[in-house]
């Protein structure tokens, strides 16, 4: 949660992973949002700022823009972001059958990712 005087202004949702190619942990930042009366107020630096001291181990930020965000774009640089010259690719999936196969898991097996987990080893064996 992003806060300004603690009144909520923004959040940042963050994934975290394992990467080979970067040697260690990373943290994809899924999603940055700043209410629009706030935003140029240096916010989104500070929140930048707030991560790296908060994971000092962490190999790598990531995070996608959308090419037309060019504000987004000129912070996200000069904070020390390169752009990779990679492709971006995705396949949606229809919840449904994943989210039936998952309703039929035991729920005592823990977590969420627990249950994603033991059903995704199960399906391979």
């Amino acid at each position: 949660m992003i806060e300004n005087h603690e009144k909520p202004i923004g959040y940042a949702l963050l994934s975290f992973t394992y990467s080979n190619e970067a040697g260690g942990m990373g943290i994809l930042i899924e999603e940055v949002q700043i209410d629009s009366a706030y935003r140029g107020g240096g916010y989104g630096s500070k929140l930048f700022s707030f991560l790296e001291q908060e994971y000092p181990t962490v190999k790598r930020f990531r995070l996608e823009v959308d090419v037309n965000n060019i504000k987004a774009i000129d912070l996200y640089i000069r904070l020390g972001y390169k752009i990779f010259d990679y492709v971006q690719m995705v396949k949606e999936v229809s919840c449904d059958l994943f989210c039936s196969k998952l309703a039929l898991l035991d729920g005592k097996r823990g977590s969420f990712l627990g249950k994603i987990t033991f059903f995704k080893i199960r399906e391979l064996e």
